[in-house]
């Protein structure tokens, strides 16, 4: 009870007067590290997917998410899968600077934003995540361009695997939402939910 009561007023602190994010840069150079622990695989289109990745997502995240990266990728984002003995161990999605309308700092069309990650618990300490957004600035990069990401300044794990993959913060601003960065037309629509498989 009184860790619930805790957990409530950290989240009700956190809104109130940390409601900022990191913003983070990387110009390189990018190489990708060698990684015979891990595979990385890149989808551009949902229904390129594989049905044993969805179910993987759904299973460890809930529908909800899967719903989320279907959304992202109608508006151009690329979803960067981690595999770890053929188990799906982590994600990550990429946007081009095309893609935006607008964001944290003025992106040219080849510049890359990395946005929401997720390691697996049982998989976290082992260097997954940054080892992956090396392999996506050394993928999206190879003729220019930044790299960019954000995370909330309380998101300390976060914080840590960013500047492990060579970003450096350089801002602290407040949050935009999906509508100011990619316009209207991306909210997300009404309709029926996407099958998981």
């Amino acid at each position: 009870m009184i860790r619930a009561i805790a957990r409530k007023l950290r989240r009700w602190y956190r809104r109130t007067f940390q409601h900022q994010n990191y913003v983070f840069r990387h110009d390189g150079p990018f190489s990708t590290p060698p990684t015979f622990e891990f595979r990385f695989d890149r989808y551009e289109r949902f229904e390129d997917i594989p049905g044993l990745v969805r179910q993987s997502i759904v299973t460890a995240e809930g529908e909800e998410s899967l719903q989320k990266l279907h959304l992202e990728m109608t508006a151009g984002a690329v979803l960067w899968t981690a595999h770890h003995d053929d188990l799906l161990v982590g994600r990550r999605m990429s946007r081009q600077g095309r893609f935006f309308r607008a964001w944290f700092v003025t992106l040219a069309d080849e510049d890359v934003v990395i946005f929401r990650g997720k390691t697996l618990p049982e998989h976290r300490g082992r260097g997954i995540s940054p080892a992956m957004m090396k392999h996506i600035m050394a993928s999206e990069l190879k003729d220019g361009g930044v790299a960019y990401s954000d995370c909330r300044v309380y998101n300390y794990p976060s914080i840590r695997s960013l500047e492990k993959a060579g970003f450096r913060r350089f801002a602290k601003m407040r949050p935009i939402s999906r509508e100011q960065a990619l316009g209207p037309r991306a909210s997300p629509p009404a309709g029926p939910r996407l099958p998981s498989r």
